[in-house]
């Protein structure tokens, strides 16, 4: 921290409760990370499941690219393409149909951004099926057999 402040402009906020879209919660000697209100604003904002998760994707792409020019201000560049990988096929043909439909016309920014970053390699988004989306152990009541398979996935 201290070799930080003599870099940059340091102003001490107190405890943290949220960033970057995760809140932080704190009992004794634990801490909670969640990002519910975050997903949940994600769904609400957007009106079908695979634009809702194609919003979920250039919120994530925008994350990254804040990240990665944090990370080349301090002379730290991330010289290879970051992933992202996402479990809606639709949301990938989003990205790769290059005729723009009716109704994507209100989410056209946001694809437009995410193709731009795929393009200059910033980016490289994958699609993972579902039954290795290891998020979704800690996201999604899922059924008993899927719960196990990420489980065993793990180890």
């Amino acid at each position: 921290m201290s070799s930080l402040s003599t870099e940059f402009a340091m102003k001490d906020l107190g405890p943290l409760s949220y960033f970057l879209g995760i809140s932080v919660s704190r009992k004794a000697f634990h801490m909670f990370l969640s990002q519910t209100s975050y997903a949940r604003d994600i769904i609400n904002g957007a009106g079908k499941p695979a634009e809702a998760e194609y919003r979920g994707v250039a919120n994530v792409v925008a994350e990254l690219c804040w990240l990665r020019n944090l990370l080349l201000e301090v002379h730290f560049p991330i010289t290879h393409a970051s992933m992202v990988y996402c479990d809606n096929i639709s949301a990938i043909y989003l990205l790769e149909n290059l005729v723009q439909h009716q109704r994507t016309k209100h989410i056209e920014l946001d694809i437009h951004f995410v193709r731009e970053q795929v393009k200059r390699g910033t980016i490289c988004i994958h699609h993972v099926p579902s039954r290795h989306q290891i998020a979704d152990i800690f996201t999604k009541g899922l059924p008993r057999v899927l719960f196990e398979d990420s489980l065993q996935s793990q180890h």
